[in-house]
């Protein structure tokens, strides 16, 4: 998966990625080959899970309280 993919997966601006990995706060394993960027499908997917349910357990938390 490149940038372009990774971008239309998770709905955010291709320069939001760049930024990220720039600064050191992109969370998905990558690697660099030449120019571009790749990243496996299994670590996005895996990243996405995380997200998903650090979300649901504040929601969770939040509704208890």
């Amino acid at each position: 998966m490149d940038m372009d993919d990774l971008a239309g997966t998770l709905k955010i601006k291709r320069e939001s990625l760049y930024q990220r990995i720039y600064y050191g706060k992109l969370e998905i394993l990558h690697m660099k080959n030449g120019k571009k960027y790749l990243f496996k499908t299994e670590d996005v997917a895996e990243y996405i899970q995380s997200e998903f349910e650090r979300s649901t357990s504040i929601l969770t938390i939040k509704l208890v309280n």
